[in-house]
């Protein structure tokens, strides 16, 4: 055999392996956020159940404050739920940026308090601050 025919068989060969390999299967959620939305849910619930300092300690405003400031953006940050997947709630979505207000927390440090990726934080931020403006003209 020539060098000629087993260099290209051994180029057949690589180039034969190379096709074969798949890439890993990228998934769109991380497991990390599998099931984020029950656990926001129970901290939300447990957040507003406590006393009113630890609320006023995490968000720097009052529950009432926090319901009436839900109340007025409420129409402007919901988004609505799809057949692939349900849309974070206004209400998290007002104390994601609170929250965010009140501390200046970095956005990988907000993504796993709430289980929000970096990604949609950097567009709930935005917009719930844009509401806030519009609501106050």
């Amino acid at each position: 055999m020539s060098l000629d025919a087993v260099a290209a068989a051994a180029y057949l060969i690589i180039a034969s392996n190379k096709r074969r390999k798949r890439r890993k299967q990228r998934w769109w959620r991380r497991e990390l956020f599998v099931g984020a939305q029950e656990s926001r849910n129970e901290f939300f619930e447990k957040l507003v159940a406590e006393d009113e300092a630890l609320f006023k300690n995490f968000t720097r405003i009052s529950k009432e404050d926090f319901g009436y400031l839900l109340g007025k953006v409420t129409p402007i940050i919901r988004k609505t739920d799809t057949n692939y997947r349900d849309a974070i709630p206004a209400d998290v979505r007002l104390l994601l940026t609170l929250r965010y207000l009140a501390t200046g927390d970095s956005y990988p440090s907000l993504m796993y308090l709430f289980r929000i990726s970096e990604p949609s934080i950097s567009r709930i931020i935005p917009e719930a601050c844009r509401a806030f403006d519009q609501r106050s003209t």
